[in-house]
């Protein structure tokens, strides 16, 4: 990680002021604090382990164009379609039913008819995202319940330590092909795990920009970066992700389609940078209307 160019706990507060700066564009604290609090109280952790599989192949499609080739080629319902085939997602009937990712692409395209071109090459998407599927059946069958999956996870997810809950990203990208550091912290995000954010393109260019990383560095950077402004700030990494989210994609469609195009603004990072790096040792924002968790 490179040498800090801004203090750390500046960064969130500095974000929040530059969003409500953003008024000409439609942007106000009452869509922020609408923004926050939806996704503050639509992350709540499924109770079964058939959910907890949905929402982890739901993750495992959300990189960059991957979506369209998965989700969208299988019609509104999206992956949720697939439960058709995965026995409505059913880690051990997965695990029995599917040994080769071989199998489970055929069955997808003769049961379900996917749109698009069914490319069968093993390093494309889709015999890629098969492989997730299997993979991810394995892990999670080899727990017997919800319950005992949150009993193994929560002791790591909610450590205060970002040694320890940023281990768990690897253990399940080095469990699960395909998925990824960055997907995994996706993954725990649905889950309602608020140590983490995604470290996607646009927090990545942010941070950059900042001098909080050098653009060689892990994701585990990244991710670090993530913890190491919220703790400075007093809120959780979620919070800082979804700040520095709507900045670099200017996407607000979950809370308003009224403003820009149907609800997403052109990306203001490189505004947002410059904003930043004017900050002044020793200022404040009073952010009391978000969420601090």
């Amino acid at each position: 990680m490179s040498k800090r160019k801004i203090k750390e706990g500046a960064i969130y507060k500095e974000a929040i002021k530059f969003l409500l700066n953003q008024k000409e564009k439609g942007i106000t604290r009452e869509l922020l604090d609408c923004f926050f609090k939806k996704d503050d109280q639509g992350k709540k952790k499924p109770d079964s382990l058939n959910g907890i599989y949905l929402t982890l192949l739901k993750s495992a499609q959300n990189a960059q164009g991957k979506s369209k080739i998965i989700g969208k080629s299988l019609g509104e319902e999206g992956v949720e379609r697939l439960g058709r085939v995965l026995g409505n997602f059913d880690p051990c009937y997965v695990k029995e039913r599917f040994t080769s990712w071989e199998t489970l692409f055929n069955t997808i395209q003769t049961q379900l008819h996917p749109s698009g071109k069914m490319r069968e090459g093993s390093l494309s998407t889709r015999p890629n995202y098969c492989k997730t599927i299997i993979d991810s059946a394995n892990f999670l069958s080899s727990f017997r319940s919800a319950e005992e999956f949150y009993r193994f996870i929560d002791p790591f997810a909610n450590h205060p330590d970002p040694r320890v809950h940023l281990a768990v990203p690897i253990l399940l990208a080095d469990a699960i092909r395909g998925i990824g550091y960055a997907l995994a912290c996706d993954f725990l995000m649905a889950l309602g795990y608020r140590n983490y954010g995604k470290p996607d393109v646009h927090i990545k260019n942010i941070l950059v920009g900042l001098g909080m990383c050098e653009r060689k560095d892990h994701d585990y950077d990244f991710s670090l970066a993530l913890n190491i402004i919220a703790k400075k700030a007093g809120v959780s990494p979620r919070m800082v992700d979804r700040a520095l989210w709507l900045i670099g994609s200017g996407n607000f469609k979950e809370c308003t389609k009224s403003i820009g195009k149907n609800g997403r603004l052109p990306g203001m990072t490189a505004d947002f940078i410059r904003f930043a790096r004017q900050v002044k040792n020793g200022d404040t924002l009073d952010i009391h209307c978000f969420p601090s968790q």
